[in-house]
């Protein structure tokens, strides 16, 4: 699973490459995501253009910080990803030639509520699972978090509310803010999911209803 510059497919034409390495693998885990375990046997973001040779080093950091964000929230099943962290010209992968990636990639894993620093140390402290219209939610205190794509990737922040009243705003992905669900306990919920770009413009919106335990 590998992610490199490529200007050419800009569905707008303006000559950038919007996609996002975070999605790379949605079509393998649609298929295999809930029936085993998975395995990345390699991958990593090229901070050199393949086609030019230019330094892509932002555009390689802004797709690890996405990608190792959301490994876990979007495909919990996928338990090893190994990084290859060589050069291999045109293109880029090696830390020890680019001090900010490798920065960047020790910052991304450093979470070790999702990402083990050995091995048998498995107590995690989230589970995830994904909100839609009447999922049963647990009448306790949660976080809930945000996947969102736009054609611009213009997302400043994100305003969540729940039966209209504003539970916060996020201004980072994963988007998080924390929601007390049992002061919902036995009834359903409505919840909404703006998001806005630095303009304070609406750009998207969600709205879904979940069903809270008793």
């Amino acid at each position: 699973s590998y992610k490199e510059y490529n200007s050419v497919t800009d569905p707008m034409g303006q000559g950038i490459d919007r996609s996002r390495w975070s999605n790379q693998l949605d079509r393998l885990y649609s298929l295999y995501g809930n029936k085993k375990p998975i395995i990345i046997s390699e991958g990593n973001a090229s901070y050199t253009d393949y086609n030019t040779g230019a330094d892509m080093t932002d555009f390689a950091c802004r797709q690890l910080e996405d990608f190792y964000t959301y490994l876990p929230i979007k495909y919990p099943n996928i338990k090893y990803f190994f990084t290859f962290a060589v050069n291999d010209p045109p293109r880029s992968f090696a830390f020890s030639t680019n001090t900010k990636f490798f920065e960047t990639y020790k910052k991304v894993i450093s979470n070790e509520d999702v990402y083990i620093s050995e091995f048998g140390n498995d107590r995690f402290k989230y589970d995830y699972y994904e909100l839609g219209n009447n999922v049963p939610v647990k009448a306790e205190k949660t976080e809930i978090c945000s996947y969102i794509t736009t054609p611009l990737n213009d997302v400043s922040y994100v305003v969540y509310s729940i039966n209209g009243e504003e539970l916060g705003v996020s201004y980072g992905i994963p988007y998080t803010v924390e929601v007390d669900f049992s002061n919902y306990r036995g009834t359903k919920a409505d919840i909404s999911v703006m998001a806005f770009d630095a303009s304070h413009r609406m750009i998207v919106s969600k709205n879904f209803c979940v069903k809270v335990m008793e």
